[in-house]
């Protein structure tokens, strides 16, 4: 990774050419004695209660952004000067104001004071985004809300805006089928019925999207197929996965819901697999291959094999609106030893806590540390709660925590703050926010020039590229004024880095242009095609060994943009 780093920064030069006043101030609930303040952070939609909420419906007046900022142990009354920014789905900051007499300017309250609710406007900043009756109604999905000080992003919220008829339909058929879908397989038949003996059965028809039977992605197929039959079918006592090996043989799987729903609680891969019963039918005779046949037609076809374990299932991962992420304490010394607790609680779309839901830990940011367990699943009250290890370089570390594809963010400061460059961890903290992992930030002022390189992971397309573009040139604008040229860089095949330059009057221009569609969806598209359009024209490969440019993105990898 070092030499890919290095390789990157030849690209740019070559080719592209504290007032917190203390390290003991918190971006959650602190559950520390020693003295410090805490920046305590929710959403709303009533001005009057700072009741957090996940997520809102296009009809509210308005959502609030609410910040306190807490005296712990006894710590003097001090005020404090808050900003909050609202980012759209589509990357771009919106409009807010402050509600009533809010300036953003908070004077401390104590610990015990707050936590018996015993607070005045002098002590809460609210930032108020209108929503009914304005193009932000129409730009539905996830919203990110930061809270900074002095310029410093100390504090990361996730909301979802998401219509009634969107709300009412993730828990059913159609949304099952989109989780399917989005997740590359596809659909070719899914439904249900009911047996003669009046068993309800859930059943879904798939291409098999691996020709190894034993392989971990059929195991994969099977269990995200028996995950939407559970979630478009909550009534039904019997699930059905059938997957079109060739176009005459398909193979089928039942399983009882019991079963499906011991393993989930249980994650007993060899209980699951047992509990299977399989069959295969013949398209050409249109009939079942005989018991008698069936053991010899798997020997011939797949020989002898067992399933390999699949990723632990997320039942509940199409239903989840927010991810809020909360750690006590924030700030650490950088010594290697000290922990901090950090809590997840998940949310779906109409504000309710989540049991039963797999989330995924990750520790970015110039600090770093380590997370134990790097996995673990919400409870009844839809909390997951983990242990962070400092690291020993001091800097800010950003926890992010994934739940299918919604994520959550939070900050911590290992050591003593640092004069270092606070744009680079904004960058950071956002981008984790989208889910995205930052593997560097460098800024070149005597070239105007500044590029972040992200890490999308093994397994990214086209439309994966372009939104992690749009954020990460968004942020990049955001957070560089006077920066003319940005890049984002992605991570290719190891050895490789695809390049996305950019003008910041592009991204200039692209913003206006959103902002001024008005929530036009349509117009909205066009713009951001345009974008892309510019982006993935210049885009380059470079070869991360030797420092050089090796052809366009569009050559080597034989990638079409098409929005």
């Amino acid at each position: 990774m070092k030499l890919i780093l290095r390789g990157l920064i030849v690209l740019g030069i070559l080719v592209l050419g504290s007032l917190w006043g203390t390290p003991s101030l918190h971006a959650a609930p602190s559950l520390a004695e020693k003295t410090g303040y805490t920046l305590v952070t929710s959403l709303s939609a009533d001005p009057k209660s700072s009741e957090y909420n996940a997520s809102f419906s296009p009809e509210v007046s308005a959502i609030y952004a609410w910040a306190f900022v807490v005296a712990e142990g006894g710590a003097a009354e001090k005020q404090f000067q808050v900003d909050v920014q609202f980012t759209s789905p589509m990357g771009s900051k919106v409009d807010s104001q402050w509600y009533s007499g809010d300036t953003g300017k908070v004077t401390t309250v104590s610990r015990e004071s707050y936590d018996a609710g015993k607070w005045g406007t002098k002590n809460v900043a609210r930032r108020q985004l209108d929503i009914a009756g304005t193009d932000n109604a129409d730009l539905t999905g996830q919203w990110t809300v930061t809270f900074s000080v002095s310029g410093k992003v100390v504090a990361v919220e996730n909301f979802t805006l998401a219509t009634t008829e969107e709300i009412d339909a993730f828990t059913k058929e159609e949304a099952a089928k989109q989780e399917l879908e989005d997740k590359g397989y596809t659909v070719n038949n899914f439904g249900t019925t009911t047996w003669s003996d009046g068993t309800v059965v859930a059943y879904v028809r798939m291409p098999m999207i691996s020709k190894t039977i034993y392989s971990s992605e059929t195991s994969q197929q099977l269990v995200d197929g028996f995950t939407a039959d559970r979630m478009g079918f909550p009534n039904a006592t019997v699930l059905i996965v059938q997957l079109e090996y060739t176009e005459r043989y398909w193979i089928r799987y039942d399983i009882k819901v019991t079963d499906w729903d011991a393993y989930v609680k249980n994650n007993d891969f060899e209980k699951f697999v047992a509990a299977l019963y399989y069959s295969v039918w013949d398209t050409e005779k249109q009939d079942w291959v005989p018991k008698a046949e069936l053991k010899d037609f798997m020997k011939k076809n797949f020989g002898a094999g067992t399933y390999k374990s699949p990723p632990t299932v997320d039942p509940k991962q199409g239903t989840v609106g927010s991810v809020r992420v909360q750690v006590s304490p924030s700030t650490l010394p950088a010594d290697g030893t000290s922990t901090a607790q950090v809590t997840a609680t998940v949310y779906d779309k109409q504000n309710k806590a989540l049991p039963n839901t797999t989330l995924t830990f990750a520790v970015s940011g110039t600090g770093m540390g380590t997370i134990q367990p790097k996995t673990a699943t919400t409870d009844s009250k839809g909390q997951a709660k983990v242990t962070y290890k400092a690291g020993t370089k001091a800097g800010t570390v950003t926890i992010t925590v994934t739940a299918g594809s919604t994520t959550g963010t939070t900050t911590l400061t290992l050591g003593e703050e640092q004069a270092e460059d606070t744009a680079a961890d904004n960058v950071r903290t956002f981008l984790a926010g989208q889910g995205y992992k930052v593997l560097q930030v460098e800024y070149n002022q005597a070239e105007s020039y500044v590029w972040v390189l992200l890490d999308l992971g093994e397994d990214f397309d086209t439309d994966d590229l372009a939104w992690a573009v749009l954020y990460g040139c968004a942020t990049l604008r955001d957070n560089y004024p006077d920066a003319s040229k940005l890049a984002v860089a992605v991570v290719y095949e190891q050895a490789y880095m695809l390049v996305f330059p950019v003008k910041a009057t592009d991204v200039d221009q692209v913003v206006a242009a959103v902002k001024a569609a008005k929530g036009d969806k349509t117009k909205i598209n066009a713009a951001l095609q345009r974008f892309f359009a510019i982006v993935f024209n210049n885009a380059v490969v470079l070869d991360a060994r030797t420092g050089k440019v090796v052809g366009t993105v569009k050559d080597f990898t034989d990638i079409t943009f098409g929005f």
